[in-house]
């Protein structure tokens, strides 16, 4: 696609599956598996699934033992998003649209603002080292490997020292 980033909509709707993978992978560093060869996407033509939201979907799509782990770790990501539309823009109050979620950890979030206070408190870490693992790999002019791992942990320890300054982790890198 010539670096441009993945869709993460369909075109026609939002998908928090895309959001979800996404956010995952690039924000907080916790890339799911692959998709077994064979999932079944959501039927967009169930007229029963037209009256259910798309989190009632998905916890529906969850109970196929095949898709329960993987969804556990990509939904809860991008069901905070499901009041933004295709584009991004917010969309109009509709009582078929839920943003509220549940983490692996336990963890309720309601929207995109509960999801950034705990983005913000609970996995600080994990979002600041994807944060130190995309600007060292852009430092570095090369993609990471395994064998970066004991540095980018080291970046870690010395950004984490200085609250995850952005100046800190900056000079670390340098």
């Amino acid at each position: 696609n010539g670096g441009l980033p993945p869709p993460l909509s369909t075109g026609t709707h939002s998908s928090p599956i895309k959001r979800g993978v996404w956010l995952a992978r690039k924000i907080v560093d916790s890339p799911p598996p692959k998709p077994p060869p064979n999932v079944p996407e959501l039927d967009e033509e169930d007229p029963a699934a037209a009256k259910m939201t798309i989190k009632q979907q998905l916890e529906k799509h969850r109970d196929e033992a095949a898709c329960r782990d993987c969804h556990m770790k990509i939904d809860p990501w991008g069901l905070p998003f499901e009041h933004y539309d295709t584009t991004g823009r917010l969309k109009a109050k509709n009582p078929l649209i839920s943003a509220d979620t549940t983490f692996p950890d336990g963890s309720e979030i309601d929207g995109l603002d509960e999801l950034k206070n705990y983005l913000l408190t609970e996995k600080q870490d994990l979002v600041n080292r994807s944060f130190i693992k995309y600007l060292s790999s852009y430092a570095i002019g090369r993609s990471l490997s395994f064998a970066d791992d004991d540095e980018i942990q080291v970046l870690m320890v010395q950004a984490k020292a200085k609250d995850y300054k952005l100046q800190a982790i900056v000079e670390a890198i340098v």
